[in-house]
Order: structure tokens, then C-alpha cells, then sequence
């Protein structure tokens, strides 16, 4: 591990070299939880333990179908929200949260990093930059 051969103490191996690996799994993971757990209130619901199963139910035997139309669509709505939510969430810890334009001693780095590797890939396939002294 390069953090170890570093000198990196335990916790920041930890730190910098496992959780990053880690983390998006364990959120997507956790999000996955919590979107099972609301389609599992609705059945729990319906067999008696109350929440919006219950009112679902409720809605059906005093024939509301109204709101029992409703009360689908808000769970349906809800699982995909946070359906849709975890995949942002878990794109933006694979992607990294910043960088790019909004740091803008990041964006100086990277630009002064490509004009490096510019100028030695110009360096190298133009001959020397000859044609570039006469214009």
C-alpha cells in the first residue's frame, strides 16, 4: 500500500486508502436499506402493524379509491426519489465532491499540468518549434 510506504500511520491508511474504496458502497448499500424498509412499511401496514399500509388498506375496504390511488403513487414517487437519490449520491462519491471549476487553486494545478504535457508532447513531434520563431 503506497500510504503505508509513505509513512502513513494506521488511521490514515484508514482514512485516505480504505474508506474512499469503501464508502460508495456502504452508502448505496445503506440507501438500498432504507428503500426496501419503505416498500416494506406499506406490506407490514397491511397486515396490521399500522403506517401507511394501514391507511392503504383502510382506504381500500371503506371503498376511497381516491385516495388509495394516492397513497400508491406517494410510495411509488418515494421509492423512486430515493432510488434516484442514490444513484447521485453514490456517482458523487466515486466522482469526488469539487474540484474541477469550483477549486480554483485545483484548476490552476490541472491547467499548469497541461500546458506541461502539452509543451512536451509540442516539443517532441514538431522538430524543435521551428516553424513557431517565424511567425
Amino acid at each position: 500500500m503506497s500510504i503505508r510506504a509513505a509513512g502513513g500511520r494506521p488511521l490514515q491508511i484508514q482514512r485516505w486508502g480504505v474508506l474512499p474504496q469503501v464508502l460508495p458502497e456502504i452508502v448505496a448499500f445503506w440507501l438500498y436499506r432504507f428503500e426496501i424498509n419503505i416498500r416494506a412499511s406499506a406490506i407490514l401496514g397491511a397486515v396490521g402493524a399500522g403506517g401507511v399500509g394501514e391507511a392503504l388498506v383502510q382506504s381500500l375496504i371503506y371503498r376511497r379509491y381516491d385516495r388509495a390511488g394516492m397513497l400508491i403513487i406517494v410510495i411509488i414517487v418515494v421509492t423512486i426519489l430515493i432510488d434516484t437519490a442514490s444513484g447521485w449520491l453514490r456517482r458523487r462519491i466515486i466522482e469526488g465532491g469539487g474540484g474541477g471549476q469550483s477549486d480554483p487553486e485545483l484548476q490552476v494545478a490541472l491547467e499548469d499540468r497541461g500546458q506541461l504535457s502539452m509543451a512536451l508532447a509540442g516539443g517532441a513531434g514538431d522538430g524543435g518549434g521551428a516553424g513557431d520563431s517565424q511567425g
